[in-house]
């Protein structure tokens, strides 16, 4: 029994880090969740050289619902302006539930006149009491 990192509440802690080359313009990466998580934030760095934007969405990019690829069902950040070199620390009260076979669609739009590269660190929990599918989910919305 994992009990030591296991909160009282049911929730175990898995963050997770991913880095990503930024070109000129703007490009979109995506990070496929491969397990039910609780998600209350993240930071976003990217390395010096303009103010660029940033843009977080919960996507069905393989159109498993049926919607569409890319099909978007939920927007945590819309343009979220990064200042030069500054992290974007995104840290909520509450959680928002995200599952298989959903990404993360990570879009950054990068105004400077350089390629850079941008590190994202997720805060994601595992629940270990109150499972959930992909139709609690939708049905949140």
């Amino acid at each position: 029994m994992e009990m030591p990192f296991s909160a009282p509440m049911g929730l175990k802690f898995r963050g997770k880090g991913y880095s990503f080359a930024l070109p000129i313009g703007e490009s979109s990466h995506y990070i496929q969740i491969d397990k039910n998580y609780l998600m209350n934030g993240g930071n976003f760095v990217a390395e010096a050289g303009s103010i660029d934007e940033l843009t977080v969405e919960v996507v069905d990019k393989d159109n498993v619902l049926g919607y569409g690829n890319d099909f978007v069902l939920d927007k945590f950040l819309d343009k979220w302006v990064v200042m030069d070199g500054n992290a974007a620390r995104i840290l909520l009260n509450y959680a928002a539930r995200i599952c298989p076979p959903m990404y993360l669609k990570i879009t950054y739009k990068n105004n400077s006149q350089a390629a850079k590269n941008m590190s994202v660190n997720l805060h994601l929990h595992e629940p270990t009491r109150y499972p959930f599918t992909i139709m609690d989910v939708l049905s949140d919305s």
